[in-house]
């Protein structure tokens, strides 16, 4: 899904539909990290973690285990005992309506 609102961004800037947004690709290397079930525990040992981390929001999420992604989300966050004891971060259900 956002591969596609992506493209449709890139199509409306091409035809200048678009003016306020501008789509730079970056290399993945060193910066965008995908973890999925076969690479999670290696990315979530890590001492340092990537620019960006590309959570799943779709089946690889559900396979990954809950508790592990909550505290790789907490470290990756830096979150306090607080923040982490609040709920209010971590792994969350989110319906579309239309």
């Amino acid at each position: 899904m956002d591969q596609a609102a992506l493209r449709t961004v890139q199509e409306h800037i091409e035809a200048g539909k678009e003016t306020k947004c501008k789509l730079i690709r970056m290399d993945n290397d060193d910066f965008l990290s995908f973890p999925i079930p076969r690479n999670f525990d290696r990315i979530a040992q890590s001492s340092s973690y990537t620019t960006l981390i590309h959570m799943s929001n779709s089946k690889f999420a559900k396979w990954i285990d809950e508790e592990k992604q909550n505290r790789f989300l907490s470290e990756v966050l830096q979150l306090s005992e607080e923040e982490i004891l609040s709920g209010k971060y971590g792994k969350s259900v989110v319906s579309l309506s239309l």
